[in-house]
Parts: C-alpha cells; sequence; structure tokens
C-alpha cells in the first residue's frame, strides 16, 4: 500500500482524519525517495503533519526506520500519538525501540561502587541515591526519567551514570543487568528505532575515533527530524574539549589501579605518575585560568599554554605505557581508563596543538577558552561540518529525509545543502503551512521602541511584555535572544503585574511548561532554549513575545571563524551567515504562537530595525503571511475579539 493510499485508508478507518493536501505532497515524496534511493530535504510548516507524512509511507513500504529528533517533546508525541495513528493507517505494527544516550541510564556498576563505598566509609546515602538506588530495582528501563525528586543537572548523576571513558563494556561484572545493554538489545531487533540528535552524531564520533566501534544498527532509512538543528549539534560532537572535571575524574579513576598492582616497583611507578597526571593538569587548568581569553586561541595565546600542554601529554603518554604492563592488563576497569587517557591526548592534541600556524589561524578549526565558577575548558570545533556529515551520516547505505519547520531561507535551500554537506542537487520541496495566519495571528510591530542596547531599552520592553500580558489575560510566553535581556525582564516584569511571573532557570524546561499551563494568569519568561520545541495548549498561549532580531552575537568564536572563512572567500558574512541565522530562529520564535487551528493570538517583535533597517523587509518577508499592527489599541482589540475562540 502507498503512502497516499494509506492516509486514505486512514480517513476512512478514523472517519474524523481528514489528510492534509501537503501532507500526501510529503507523503509521496518520502515514498519516492525510498523507491529511487535519493535524499530529500523537506520544509514543513507548522500544521502540515509532517510525523505521518514520513512514518506512513516508510511503514507502508516496510522499511526498517531510524528516526532522530533534536526534543524529548517530539519523541514523546511520535510514541504516544503518531506511530499508533500510522500504524492504523498501514496495519503494520511493528516492534519499536527508543534509545538515548548512556547518561541517560543509569549504571548498575557505578551505583552499587558509590554505595558500596559510602556504607565502607560509614556514611548514610543521600535522599538522591536513595531513590536512584530504589529506582534501579523498579524501573524497567532505568532511565533518569524514572527517578523522581533527582534534577536533571544534580550532580550525583556523574556518579551514578556511565560514559564512554569509563564504561566497561562487556568486561563489566553487571553487563547483563546493564540498562544500556538492554535497550541496545531492544534497538537490534526493532523495525522503528527513535533517537536523539545527540545519540546519532555519537555513534558516528565514536566510528571515527574507533574503527568497527558502532552503537546503532543499519537501516533503511534514516529520518533526520528537526533537522535545523542537525548543524549545531554535529559542531560539538566533531569537536574536542578538555575540561578541568575531565582530569580530575581520569585521577579519581586511576586510583584504583593501585590496588590491582602487586609489584611494589610497578606499584611506586604508578604512584609517581598519577601524581604527575594531577600536577600537570592543575598545571594547565592555572595557565587556561590566567589567560582568561575567550576567543579565538590565536599564536601567541597557543603558545603560552603549550608548555603545560605538552607536560600534560607526557604525564598521560607515561601512564598510558604502564598500563599496558603484563600484570595490568588484565584488569578491564584500568584498560578502560588506559582507553580514557588515549582519548584525553587525542583532544589534547586538537585543542593545543604543537605545531600551530603562526598566527593561530586555522580555516577548518576555531579553538577558545571558557571559564566556569567550577570548570573550564579549552575548545575546539569544526568550523564547518559539512565535510563531516559527507563521510559519516551522508555515506550510509540508507536513504535520508531532512525535515524541519524552517529548512529555507527566503525560499532557497542553498545554506541548508552546504551546512549538512548535502549536494547543490539534492531532491528538496517546501510545503506551506494549512493554517490562516492572516486569521489566526496579528503580528505586532510597535512604535517607538527603543534599538536594542539604547537607553530606556529593558524598561520598554518590560512594560510592553506586561501591557499585553494584562490585554491577553496571561497566557503570554516572552522570548529573549540573550541571557542579560532575560535577566533584566525578570528583575522588571514582576513589578508590573498582578499575576505570576516565571523565569527560565527556576525549573526544569519540562516543569516550567506544564506549570505555566496550570497556573494562569501566568507569563513565561525565557530565552533561546525555548525558541523552538515549546507547544502549549491554545487557551493557554495567547501572545509570544520576542525581544529582538536574534543576530549571533559577533564575538562568538564559531561565528567569528566561519564569518572570517566567508570574508577570505569575498562573500558577505552579514548576507550569508548572520541575516540567514537571525530569520531562522525568528521564523522559530513565530512558531511557539500557532500550533493548530484553533491557536490565535499575537506576536510581538520588539525589534525597530524590522521596520527601519533595509534588511527588515527581507525577515519580515520570511515569516508567515500575519496581519500587521503598530498601535497597542489595534493588538487589544484584536486579543478582545478573538478572547472566546481559544
Amino acid at each position: 500500500m502507498s503512502g497516499a493510499a494509506s492516509l486514505a485508508n486512514l480517513a476512512e478507518a478514523l472517519g474524523s482524519f481528514e489528510p492534509r493536501p501537503g501532507q500526501r505532497l510529503m507523503a509521496d515524496a518520502v515514498e519516492n525517495a525510498v523507491l529511487t534511493g535519493r535524499d530529500l530535504v523537506v520544509e514543513a510548516g507548522t500544521g502540515t503533519g509532517k510525523t505521518l507524512a514520513y512514518l506512513i509511507p516508510l511503514l507502508a513500504m516496510n522499511k526498517r526506520v531510524l528516526v532522530s529528533t533534536a526534543t524529548k517533546q517530539l519523541q514523546s508525541q511520535i510514541l504516544g500519538h503518531d506511530l499508533p495513528v500510522a500504524q492504523v493507517a498501514t496495519g503494520r505494527h511493528c516492534q519499536v525501540a527508543v534509545l538515548k544516550g548512556r547518561a541517560n541510564y543509569i549504571c548498575m556498576h557505578r551505583l552499587f561502587s558509590v554505595v558500596q563505598g559510602r556504607a565502607q566509609a560509614g556514611r548514610s546515602l543521600s535522599g538522591e541515591l536513595m531513590a536512584i538506588e530504589a529506582a534501579s530495582r523498579y524501573s524497567p528501563t532505568g532511565e533518569r526519567a524514572d527517578v523522581p525528586g533527582v534534577a536533571e543537572d544534580h550532580l550525583v548523576w556523574g556518579e551514578v551514570t556511565a560514559t564512554a571513558d569509563n564504561c566497561l563494556g562487556s568486561a563489566c561484572s553487571r553487563f547483563e543487568d546493564c540498562f544500556v545493554v538492554r535497550a541496545r538489545r531492544r534497538a537490534v531487533n526493532a523495525q522503528l528505532l527513535i533517537v536523539n540528535h545527540h545519540l546519532l552524531l555519537a555513534d558516528y564520533a565514536l566510528r571515527e575515533r574507533w574503527d568497527g566501534a558502532s552503537l546503532l544498527p543499519e537501516v533503511d532509512a534514516i529520518v533526520i527530524d528537526e533537522a535545523h538543528a542537525l548543524a549545531d549539534t554535529a559542531t560539538t560532537f566533531f569537536g574536542a574539549a578538555i575540561t578541568e572535571r575531565r582530569l580530575q575524574s581520569l585521577t579519581r579513576d586511576l586510583g584504583g589501579a593501585i590496588a590491582v598492582a602487586t609489584d611494589d616497583r610497578l606499584r611506586q611507578a604508578l604512584l609517581q605518575a598519577i601524581d604527575q597526571l594531577d600536577l600537570t593538569g592543575a598545571r594547565l587548568v592555572a595557565r587556561i585560568r590566567a589567560e582568561r581569553h575567550q576567543a579565538p586561541l590565536l599564536g601567541p595565546v597557543l603558545e603560552r599554554l603549550q608548555p603545560a600542554a605538552q607536560e600534560l601529554d607526557e604525564a598521560l603518554a607515561e601512564l598510558v605505557g604502564l598500563a599496558a604492563h603484563t600484570e595490568l592488563a588484565r584488569d578491564a576497569a584500568l584498560q578502560k581508563t588506559a582507553q580514557a587517557l588515549a582519548a584525553v591526548r587525542a583532544d589534547l592534541a586538537q585543542c593545543l596543538p604543537q605545531a600551530a600556524a603562526a598566527d593561530g589561524l586555522d580555516n577548518a578549526t576555531v579553538r577558545w577558552i571558557e571559564l566556569r565558577q567550577r570548570d573550564c575548558a579549552v575548545v575546539a570545533r569544526p568550523v564547518e561540518v559539512g565535510p563531516i556529515l559527507q563521510r559519516t551520516l551522508l555515506a550510509e547505505k540508507a536513504v535520508r529525509i531532512f525535515t524541519s519547520a524552517t529548512m529555507a531561507n527566503a525560499g532557497s535551500f542553498t545554506l541548508t545543502l552546504r551546512q549538512l554537506g548535502l549536494a547543490p542537487g539534492t531532491d528538496t520541496l517546501t510545503v506551506p503551512s494549512p493554517f490562516d495566519f492572516a486569521r489566526q495571528a496579528l503580528l505586532y510591530l510597535p512604535r517607538g521602541m527603543p534599538e536594542p542596547n539604547a537607553p530606556g531599552r529593558d524598561h520598554a520592553v518590560a512594560k510592553t511584555v506586561a501591557d499585553l500580558a494584562m490585554a491577553a489575560g496571561g497566557a503570554t510566553l516572552a522570548l529573549f535572544s540573550s541571557n542579560a535581556a532575560l535577566r533584566a525582564a525578570a528583575a522588571l516584569v514582576p513589578t508590573l503585574l498582578p499575576m505570576a511571573v516565571l523565569v527560565q532557570g527556576q525549573e526544569s524546561k519540562e516543569a516550567l511548561l506544564e506549570r505555566f499551563e496550570q497556573i494562569q494568569p501566568a507569563v513565561l519568561l525565557a530565552t533561546l532554549g525555548f525558541w523552538q520545541g515549546v507547544d502549549l495548549p491554545a487557551h493557554v498561549l495567547r501572545v509570544v513575545v520576542l525581544d529582538k532580531v536574534p543576530f549571533p552575537p559577533p564575538d562568538e568564536p564559531l561565528f567569528a571563524a566561519r564569518a572570517a572563512l566567508l570574508h577570505h572567500k569575498g562573500r558577505s558574512s552579514f548576507g550569508e551567515l548572520s541575516l540567514p541565522s537571525a530569520s531562522l530562529i525568528l521564523r522559530q520564535g513565530f512558531g511557539r504562537l500557532v500550533r493548530s487551528a484553533r491557536h490565535v493570538g499575537v506576536v510581538a517583535l520588539l525589534d525597530p530595525r524590522v521596520v527601519t533597517k533595509s534588511y527588515g523587509a527581507q525577515l519580515l518577508a520570511a515569516l508567515p503571511p500575519a496581519r500587521q499592527a503598530q498601535r497597542f489599541e489595534q493588538v487589544a482589540e484584536f486579543l478582545r475579539r478573538h478572547a472566546d475562540l481559544t
């Protein structure tokens, strides 16, 4: 049965289901991509029903499929809503598995070691450890989400989850009880495997480092949903970082090697080598903190850091050599740590190369320092990930479907194709949203709003947010393009409103959105993490505020490197990088408002530059075709007139 036929079958079976023309168009294109073996890039406007548009034809053709998403919300939607509908449409009830990275699962070996260590030291378990230990016994999956009362960013997770550096694999005594192993076994037999971009790219990064290593099975088709986020995620996974915490963790893990060594001379050599690692690591960290230099790391800075990096590399090499000793080679944990030592050496060479160019410039890699309160790092990232994706994701035998609501810029897919390493002739398709934006949305461009960084800007933004929230009776999501702007609004907006004001950072993203929905009237203030992946019901979201056009900061290391590369080629970084990037994020922010035919409301863009600057017309043209207003009275009247429709 074809994809289009399955959609028609679904409409007949469910009665109330009405497949949209755009959905049929996309389903046909996905089916054709599989039949011809050609990759496909689809911009599917909000409301297209893109998940069903790729699931139904792929299941109907009985293909083995891997779907990669950027957000947990979409994974939940696929499992809880779209997949059951697709199975009804196709009459195929396939085996499904969801696979996440190691850090999402309790490690039974590390948990047992921590609990045993506390008991031997006569220390009681914390409430968080007790909750995790209990969940390890009753949870079928061992996922973090199954542990109530322990925050996702709690430090305890670092003690009870494994990483690629310290996972013992098949040598682990708890291998058969391992939640990761169980999840991977389910994945091997699944016809539909759902992962996130992080795990997908971690798999390719692992293959790049270790020949023959792999986390994911072979499939017939790979769907990259929310594909607009793939390039940024790939930039992280194909880079490298040397962090203070990573070095400290290595020293801790090596402590166990002392007990393995029975020969006194070997034990003494290990002790000295571990002390040297601790010393040289601390020395490099001190030099990094002394630089206080963010990016890019140019020649003089690299030269100042390289002596300490060389000393650390020698200490790492000494320990790798000792780990190869016959007496130690039989210990699985120590050999795993030796692999971690080798991985740190490789990353150190990438982050602080000994043979850097005289000016420190490298068209392939950009490096910078990150300073945090309890950690610091030297980071290296590829300037462009297209070539890397060509030899990894794009080298797969599977057909690839890339889709998102925001893939094209000014109607062109050129930038997206280049970022993802796709050939210029790759098949593309634009499916417009079926929603009536002229009726459902009003774009508010308030007159007299100060430009970003102008005097009085923070107060003007706060007052506008408050006025809109009062007119809408709460139901207002205000999105800011910087943490500084968010902090300013968080200090001012609550003083202007007689309703709850929630602020990103108070709780997890999921908890904040749930509370925002429950305690209306309310306002939610957030930054870039909420510009996408937020899908709220119509009755709790009537206003979306975008504080300004989200141009990338010119001093952000990756942006600066990419801009320099374009300038070197005689091209415009503003036209080819800044403007397309801002337009993409702006469209994502606008997309938070109209999520269904029932959503009616206002998007307020508080940046006068879209009216006063020449590039403003291009940005506005890229947004959905909503009516525009410049006076608050028009906005208030629109909200009053549509108050009963949500």
